[in-house]
C-alpha cells in the first residue's frame, strides 16, 4: 500500500561550489616589451605583431584552439566560452552554411564584426584584422592571492604550450587579468612589510649591541617593538576588519619607525645611566627629604 509508505523528501543533486571567477583575456597580433629600462621611459610600448596573419586557416585554428583547450588542459573548473568570438564566429558560420576555418576570412568577419557584440574585441586597420583577443572566464581554486598566482602560473604554462603547437602566423599570443595584477600587488605589499619589519629588527638590534653592548637592552628592544606592531596588526586587521592595502602598509613602516626610534633612546638612556653618578645621589637625596617632608606633615 502505498499510503503505508513511510515519505521522504527527494534528493538534491548538490553541485560542486564554484571557484573563484577569473576573467582572462588572451591577445593576439600585439607584441609587448619584455623589459623596462631602469632610467628613462621604454623605447617602445606595445606595437602590431607583423607575423600575425588571421586569415591563414591555421591562425584560425590557433586562435580557436586557445579557447577550446583550456577545458581539458587547466586545473579548473569548466569555463565559460560565451565570450570568446572565436568560437561564436564558427557557430555562426555553420547556421549560415558556411565554413571554419574560413577562406574569405577578411570579408566574411568584416560582415559579422559589424553587427556582433564582439566589435571592442578586434582591432581593424584598413579593412584587416590586425590584432585580437578572446576572452576567457576560468575558476581559480579560490580567491586567495596565492591560489590566483598559482593559477596563473597554469595559465602561463598553458598559453606557452598553445603557442608551441600553434602556426606561425598566430603562435605570439599572450595573456592578461586583473586579477593577476591585483594577486601581486597584495603578496608584494606583505612581502615589503615583513622585509621591512625584519631589517628594522636586525638594524635595531646591531646597534643596540654595539653602543650599549648589552645583549639583553637589544634583545628586549627587538621584542617590544615586535609587540608593538603585533599589537597595531591585530587592531587593524581583527578589531577593525580593514584591508591590509598599501595604505595600511606605508602607516605600518611609519609607525614602525617611530616606535624603534623612541625605544632605542630610551634603552640607550637607561645604559648609561649609573647609579654613583653625582646626578643620581643627588636625585636620591632629594627624594628621602621629600618623603621625609611628607610624613612629617601627615604627622
Amino acid at each position: 500500500d502505498a499510503a503505508a509508505l513511510p515519505w521522504s523528501p527527494p534528493l538534491q543533486r548538490r553541485l560542486a561550489a564554484p571557484g573563484h571567477a577569473v576573467h582572462v583575456e588572451v591577445v593576439f597580433g600585439v607584441l609587448h616589451p619584455t623589459s623596462t629600462p631602469l632610467v628613462g621611459e621604454a623605447p617602445w610600448t606595445f606595437r602590431f605583431d607583423p607575423a600575425f596573419e588571421p586569415d591563414n586557416p591555421w591562425a584560425q585554428r590557433s586562435m580557436l584552439a586557445m579557447c577550446s583547450n583550456v577545458l581539458s588542459a587547466l586545473d579548473a573548473r569548466v569555463p565559460s566560452l560565451s565570450n570568446c568570438w572565436v568560437n561564436q564566429f564558427k557557430i555562426d558560420q555553420h547556421n549560415q552554411g558556411g565554413l571554419f576555418p574560413s577562406r574569405a576570412f577578411t570579408s566574411e568577419v568584416s560582415r559579422w564584426w559589424a553587427v556582433s557584440p564582439y566589435w571592442n574585441h578586434l582591432t581593424i586597420v584598413d579593412g584587416k584584422v590586425a590584432a585580437t583577443k578572446v576572452d576567457i572566464t576560468s575558476h581559480a581554486k579560490g580567491g586567495s592571492p596565492e591560489e590566483i598566482l598559482e593559477h596563473k602560473a597554469q595559465w602561463d604554462q598553458y598559453v606557452e604550450a598553445q603557442n608551441a603547437v600553434a602556426s606561425v602566423t598566430a603562435n605570439r599570443a599572450w595573456h592578461i587579468s586583473n586579477a593577476w595584477l591585483e594577486a601581486e600587488r597584495q603578496v608584494v605589499v606583505v612581502a615589503s612589510m615583513l622585509e621591512a619589519i625584519a631589517w628594522t629588527a636586525l638594524t635595531s638590534f646591531c646597534a643596540l649591541l654595539l653602543f650599549t653592548h648589552s645583549l639583553f637592552l637589544a634583545f628586549a628592544v627587538v621584542v617590544l617593538v615586535s609587540m608593538i606592531i603585533s599589537s597595531l596588526v591585530f587592531f587593524i586587521l581583527v578589531i577593525m576588519q580593514w584591508v591590509l592595502g598599501p595604505v595600511e602598509v606605508v602607516c605600518l613602516i611609519i609607525f614602525l619607525g617611530y616606535a624603534s626610534t623612541y625605544s632605542l633612546h630610551i634603552a640607550h638612556a637607561y645604559s648609561e645611566l649609573r647609579l654613583d653618578s653625582p646626578a643620581v645621589v643627588q636625585e636620591a637625596k632629594d627624594a628621602r627629604a621629600r618623603r621625609a617632608a611628607g610624613l612629617g606633615y601627615g604627622l
